[in-house]
């Protein structure tokens, strides 16, 4: 059960949220973790002709086509080896009913982490590039909050 503190007159905010630390090249994304459907195996997907480099294709899970985006390019951030590799399905945000999924892949295990807000400091070394919400350091580690209503509307321009 989620601790929680009272702001203001009767606003409660949660004192921590559950996330994943999702490892993307030689970075992390930082993700509340109901956002992650489920982490599989990498499996290769057929990429389309003419696609941009951070679209690797589409892969089958559950029955669906799911996009699968390959976030190093976006964030500026170098590729990791290619061993130890899986897929984070995430959820899509309420308004994106045309594609209720998104694949992204992930260079290693994700890690849970508890994250109350004095965890974060701004990063204020990098910019704001690529589909990215906010730039932090959790324990001293570069995080992202990926941008995925971003992320959709790219989808949705690749697709048309």
């Amino acid at each position: 059960m989620q601790q929680t503190r009272e702001e203001g007159a009767g606003n409660r905010r949660p004192a921590e949220v559950s996330c994943l630390l999702l490892p993307v090249g030689e970075g992390a994304l930082l993700l509340p973790n109901v956002l992650v459907a489920e982490v599989v195996g990498f499996s290769a997907p057929e990429p389309p002709a003419d696609a941009p480099p951070w679209f690797a294709g589409r892969i089958e899970w559950r029955g669906l086509a799911v996009p699968l985006i390959r976030l190093e390019s976006l964030l500026g951030v170098d590729a990791a080896p290619e061993g130890g590799r899986r897929i984070a399905i995430l959820n899509a945000l309420e308004e994106q009913t045309d594609a209720p999924f998104l694949g992204i892949v992930l260079q290693g295990i994700p890690a849970l982490v508890r994250v109350r807000a004095a965890d974060l400091e701004e990063d204020p070394g990098t910019g704001q590039d690529g589909p990215v919400l906010r730039r932090f350091r959790y324990q001293g580690q570069p995080v992202v909050v990926p941008d995925l209503e971003a992320l959709a509307a790219s989808l949705r321009a690749q697709a048309a």
